[in-house]
């Protein structure tokens, strides 16, 4: 599972078991989750029969794409309540 928090708005994001969605959904599930680069190659590499190998790598495809868009790795904290 891949989790990714935005820390500006402490929202998280789940990713359960990227690896099998690649595998069923190949470029499917990178087009769904934004990444249009990887869903392209995915696309091209899925014709040819080798979307296995590229299941493997889906994890951190997925992490790094997250982390340049400015959300870390870990979950989200909750809300602190106010002191009286």
């Amino acid at each position: 599972m891949v989790r990714m928090v935005n820390p500006s708005t402490n929202t998280e994001k789940n990713h359960p078991a990227p690896w099998l969605w690649t595998l069923l959904w190949a470029p499917l599930y990178f087009a769904y989750k934004g990444i249009w680069l990887h869903a392209i190659i995915n696309l091209i590499i899925y014709t040819f029969g080798g979307s296995i190998i590229y299941a493997f790598f889906a994890g951190k495809i997925i992490r790094s794409h997250f982390q340049k868009k400015g959300f870390r790795e870990g979950k989200a904290t909750p809300p602190r309540l106010p002191q009286p």
